[in-house]
């Protein structure tokens, strides 16, 4: 059981309330955002008013109005702010720079040079990052740093943990962040930050059981109940791409999106050279063999009806390269999961892909930044 929420996490909810209620919609009037929250009207104004003095909110008088008093009319200022988001995932690594509401001002990426270290490679990077916001004047106040990584962080020791690209694991990531960027770093892991960002569509998550699958040269998941996300005593619970399937293999080398190339007897160069392009037309035409990919699906169903097993989810979102298969493939995977599940858990688990895919974790890593801020005013 819980214990009882303090005064100032009461204060810290409702202002999240009221926030997400503007940044979320058009505009508005105080006594409507009272409605929808539940709240006082008393708390909602004082909580705008201090939206109003950040200036991250205008009020203006509804010229629309013909009778009676004018009411104030609440407009959002997503411009006002600005957050940096980096994701570390690859070794080509990438930035955008987004408003409060998530909004894509600028992106950039970087070409990893092989010939120099990791660290050399993040320093020249974050330099770049650092000279564009030195040249870009116009523009709202810089709230901080949001960076997605490919496993989890440890911040006791400021170490992130990964198989794939284990030379992350030999930089101090937050201190030499820290070094470029005067301003507050928020680290953690991508598919943490992706479930965070993807349970903002889910109608009523707040009492919502959610599982992200993500399925790209990684495989990972991240649970989150309401609106809070787990990874586990030693934050590894999201890495169920080790999960153990068949003969000794787990998930990752099972169903990687790598595997699922080798599967259709495509290389990494033939999917750069149009021929996935051509195997996903006859795939979507009912044209490609299903027999195919038997292999692969029969493991995505093993992994998945184990995550419904131990998680009983509402929902399981997947994400990864995997919707360019589109709704026949979910039916796929549906199939193989009702072969293995009790009918009261198969009817109660809803599979869907992503709503931002491959741009999901930066918009959980700009939601991290945001948080944290809203937290500290």
């Amino acid at each position: 059981m819980k214990p009882p929420m303090t005064i100032n996490q009461v204060k810290v909810q409702n202002r999240k309330l009221v926030f997400r209620e503007i940044a979320g919609g058009d505009k508005t009037v105080r006594l409507q955002i009272a409605h929808r929250t539940g709240l006082s009207l008393a708390t909602v104004s004082a909580i705008i008013d201090e939206f109003l003095k950040k200036g991250i909110v205008r009020e203006v008088k509804d010229s629309s109005s013909r009778i009676g008093r004018k009411p104030n009319i609440l407009e959002f200022v997503p411009y006002s702010r600005r957050i940096v988001c980096i994701d570390l995932s690859t070794k080509n690594f990438r930035y955008e720079i987004k408003n409060l509401r998530f909004e894509t001002e600028h992106a950039g990426t970087y070409r990893y040079l092989p010939a120099e270290s990791y660290a050399d490679n993040l320093r020249r990077f974050c330099d770049g990052i650092g000279e564009f916001l030195e040249s870009r004047a116009e523009g709202g106040e810089l709230l901080g740093i949001g960076v997605s990584v490919p496993g989890p962080y440890h911040q006791q020791d400021d170490k992130v943990i990964n198989k794939l690209i284990p030379e992350i694991g030999e930089v101090r990531l937050h201190a030499l962040l820290s070094e470029r960027f005067p301003y507050p770093i928020c680290i953690d892991h991508d598919v943490k930050l992706a479930c965070k960002a993807e349970i903002q569509h889910i109608q009523g998550s707040g009492a919502k059981v959610v599982f992200f699958f993500y399925i790209g040269e990684g495989v990972g998941g991240a649970l989150a109940i309401g609106d809070d996300i787990f990874g586990g005593a030693q934050e590894f619970a999201g890495e169920v791409g080790q999960m153990i399937i068949r003969d000794g293999k787990n998930v990752e080398q099972l169903v990687s999106w790598s595997r699922f190339l080798d599967a259709i007897g495509i290389s990494p160069a033939g999917q750069e050279g149009g021929k996935l392009e051509a195997w996903l037309r006859g795939w979507h035409a009912g044209q490609a063999d299903d027999g195919e990919l038997d292999s692969l699906f029969d493991a995505l169903g093993a992994a998945l009806s184990n995550i419904v097993w131990m998680y009983n989810p509402h929902t399981i979102i997947i994400g990864g390269h995997y919707h360019r298969l589109g709704e026949r493939f979910l039916e796929q995977l549906k199939e193989r999961l009702k072969e293995r599940l009790l009918p009261e858990l198969f009817d109660h688990v809803n599979i869907a892909f992503s709503k931002y895919d491959a741009r999901s974790a930066l918009v959980g890593a700009a939601s991290m930044v945001r948080e944290q801020w809203i937290e500290h005013f």
